[in-house]
């Protein structure tokens, strides 16, 4: 889904991409960890700056249970 092996939180080189279901791809980056992101949350924090984009990762993270992967959609934006 990603148009680039670049993470959409810090713009680094991603170690892997996991294909989820429907619109959903799994992330995995040296810098941000692993995490779920919609596409259109990916299209979404395109006009953000790293640190809302940060900020944005890590309210996931709150939000998810303990050992549920952490899950960036639209609604975060």
């Amino acid at each position: 889904m990603l148009v680039s092996n670049m993470c959409p939180i810090s713009q680094e080189p991603i170690e892997k991409e996991i294909p989820g279901t429907a619109d959903v791809v799994e992330i995995i980056c040296p810098t941000c960890g692993r995490f779920r992101i919609t596409g259109s949350a990916i299209i979404g924090l395109k006009v953000h700056r790293l640190e809302v984009r940060a900020e944005i990762l890590e309210r996931a993270k709150e939000a998810a249970r303990e050992g549920e992967i952490p899950q960036i959609n639209s609604g975060h934006l």
